[in-house]
């Protein structure tokens, strides 16, 4: 019954996703307590926003960081061969309740068929899905840049409810609060 009603919801999202509409997909197995949940995103295949609009438009507030040449943004070595996905694709807000460092959540993502998510891939899932940034910082590990000999990587969250887009080094141990944004491989 429960693959029955997976399916219904999987074929209602393909109809949707014409319609650039997006629906929330608990994950099977999971609770409520937003430790797992699925989100369909439909990314378009545009180019990356420049700065000035991901600063003060797109979001409220955008790190000077991310105000660099789109290619010094690099793919993690885990996605050098895998490209940005683009169409309707699931990805996956997951909470491990635990501190952890960039290579076991990434470790994780590849043991249960998941990607972490590149710079590209959370640009359409903060866009899409603006109330989950709204609640939480979550990490994007699938891509990087390089700032005084370490890996930044991509952390949208939110600013007394404002929508800010931020940073996080891919080298340091991530807190126990901390959520993940993986795409479904």
């Amino acid at each position: 019954m429960l693959e029955d009603w997976f399916q219904q919801i999987n074929a209602l999202n393909d109809n949707l996703s014409r319609l650039n509409f997006v629906l929330r997909l608990p994950k099977e197995g999971s609770t409520t307590d937003l430790k797992e949940v699925e989100y369909v995103v439909d990314i378009k295949d545009e180019p990356i926003p420049p700065f000035t609009e991901l600063n003060g438009k797109i979001f409220y507030w955008c790190s000077q960081f991310w105000d660099i040449p789109i290619d010094e943004i690099k793919l993690h070595e885990y996605r050098k061969n895998i490209p940005d996905k683009v169409g309707v694709q699931i990805f996956l807000v997951k909470h491990f309740g635990k501190k952890m460092d960039s290579d076991e959540v990434i470790a994780w993502g590849k043991e249960n068929g998941y990607l972490p998510a590149t710079f590209k891939e959370t640009l359409a899932f903060a866009k899409a899905h603006t109330e989950i940034q709204k609640q939480f910082y979550i990490v994007a590990l699938g891509s990087f840049a390089m700032h005084g000999g370490g890996r930044c990587v991509a952390v949208p969250g939110s600013d007394s409810s404002r929508r800010i887009f931020g940073n996080g080094w891919f080298d340091g141990r991530w807190s126990s609060g901390s959520r993940f944004l993986f795409v479904r491989k």
